[in-house]
């Protein structure tokens, strides 16, 4: 899914929303991104984007992945709204065995918030795959969730 060898690093690509809809009916949203990277035996570690980018149309099939099961949210309501999207790039050493994602999830509409965290294993071709997706009610149960999440292999 995420894939870019820059040398000794691996590429991840995480995005940051902000949609504001009419159309089917009126819905704004934000989505708010935190990266973790886990290495072997290790705690996860909070890491910050090497780069921030706005978004374009070669991301859309990347964003459907991202979010259409997950959030249900896809490129289509994107284009048929008012929105702003980032692309947050990350680089890891290729020792790293998994990243974790926590998307924060604000319906300013219904005034709901939740917790996506989604798990990415790093394949033995230097991409990256969803491993599993678990949503919370509150944020301190996603952060504990992601904390315990132990590699022995």
């Amino acid at each position: 899914m995420n894939r870019t060898d820059r040398g000794s690093k691996l590429e991840f690509k995480a995005f940051e929303v902000e949609l504001e809809s009419k159309i089917p009916k009126s819905s704004k949203i934000k989505i708010k991104t935190t990266v973790y990277a886990i290495f072997m035996n290790k705690k996860a570690v909070k890491v910050e984007p090497y780069t921030v980018e706005d978004f374009n149309d070669s991301y859309a099939l990347d964003f459907d992945l991202r979010f259409s099961e997950s959030i249900l949210l896809s490129y289509s309501d994107l284009v048929s709204s008012n929105f702003n999207v980032k692309i947050l790039k990350y680089e890891f050493p290729k020792d790293i065995l998994k990243v974790a994602e926590l998307n924060e999830v604000e319906d300013l509409t219904s005034k709901e918030k939740y917790y996506v965290v989604s798990i990415y294993r790093k394949g033995k071709n230097y991409m990256f795959s969803r491993e599993k997706t678990v949503k919370f009610r509150n944020k301190n149960d996603a952060l504990d969730w992601i904390n315990n999440i132990h590699i022995i292999e």
